[in-house]
């Protein structure tokens, strides 16, 4: 954490250049995990505004996957992003305020705008009851199909557009 606290291109001269860092939580690491709790006392410790937290929705997954991420040996592809960790919302709505980004990760949204595996209505009705504001960034993670991930993408943004318009009603 010290090379974190003391890099200049962060706070330079007392000044703040608005660069965030964010370690990015994601599988296998839960949020309650003593890598967590080490960023959040650091952030208690120092009162920065220039390190925050970058949520990966892989965390709170509900039902395995079955898509196979090239590169991966099948023990780290059972062992990291495959296997469901279920994160319960409550420990998202506790970090909140040190959440400045998230990944929104996912793996497949059907033709009836549904994900199996990422609890999205939980999600966004976390963010949206405590206020949060900050950004969310697509990452597919399914099947390599040839053009495939256009429309996943344009499926999870009718998804998001749609339960935030039903969080607004």
């Amino acid at each position: 954490m010290a090379s974190v606290r003391n890099r200049t291109c962060c706070t330079g001269s007392g000044r703040s250049h608005g660069i965030v860092i964010c370690p990015e939580i994601h599988a296998p690491t839960p949020i309650r995990h003593e890598v967590v709790d080490g960023y959040l006392a650091f952030l208690e410790r120092t009162g920065t505004k220039n390190f925050g937290l970058l949520i990966d929705t892989g965390i709170f997954q509900r039902a395995p996957v079955t898509a196979k991420h090239e590169g991966l040996s099948e023990e780290a592809q059972e062992a990291g992003w495959r296997r469901p960790l279920a994160v319960p919302m409550a420990d998202l709505a506790e970090i909140l305020p040190h959440v400045v980004f998230i990944q929104a990760k996912f793996f497949d949204i059907d033709a009836d705008l549904v994900d199996a595996t990422i609890p999205w209505r939980e999600i966004l009705t976390t963010l949206d009851g405590h206020g949060w504001s900050g950004w969310l960034s697509s990452e597919y993670e399914g099947d390599r199909a040839p053009y495939r991930s256009l429309e996943q993408v344009r499926r999870q943004h009718a998804l998001l557009r749609s339960i935030e318009a039903e969080l607004r009603d």
